[in-house]
């Protein structure tokens, strides 16, 4: 069952998550960025 009594947050640990949240987010973005790149390059040497 569920825990429903209050969570004491640990700040240490909120700054690990935020900390890991915002390297997702660069990954991520660079991530499209390289997708996109190399699909305009075979769209540019196939067509």
């Amino acid at each position: 069952m569920a825990n429903h009594s209050p969570v004491e947050i640990d700040p240490k640990e909120l700054a690990r998550a935020e900390g890991m949240w915002g390297s997702f987010t660069k990954l991520i973005k660079w991530s499209i960025i390289a997708s996109v790149a190399v699909l305009v390059l075979l769209a540019w040497l196939f067509v």
